[in-house]
């Protein structure tokens, strides 16, 4: 995986990082978090924030940007803790059912944290 330092969090799937000597936005490929004015805004970005630190490890899938230009990428912490994965299981973020190589394993992490009410996407 591609090793990244982290310049900003933009919101709860979103991330600037430099890579080699270049800035980057860099939209989670997994996810899929409230946006700005949305219930659980808030929460879903500092979250992340918390995550990322400082450096992040990035995953590419079957598509490498969004229709905006970002990158699409897995997002790892230094530990192998897939934020994308985390963000769902806090209730958080939802997962993105298109495509993806953990398309499934982040389903199922969603239905378990809707099911269970857990977060605040559910409330």
């Amino acid at each position: 995986m591609e090793q990244a330092t982290v310049l900003e969090v933009i919101d709860g799937d979103t991330i600037v990082v430099l890579i080699g000597s270049e800035a980057q936005r860099v939209r989670y490929y997994g996810i899929d978090a409230p946006d700005k004015g949305k219930q659980c805004f808030n929460e879903a970005t500092e979250r992340n924030r918390e995550l990322v630190g400082r450096t992040v490890r990035l995953k590419s899938d079957v598509r490498d940007q969004d229709d905006s230009g970002r990158l699409l990428r897995y997002v790892f912490t230094e530990e192998g803790l897939s934020v994308d994965a985390a963000l769902v299981t806090e209730g958080l973020a939802k997962a993105w059912r298109q495509d993806g190589f953990y398309r499934d394993p982040l389903i199922g992490l969603e239905d378990h944290a809707r099911t269970q009410d857990i977060g605040c996407l559910w409330k």
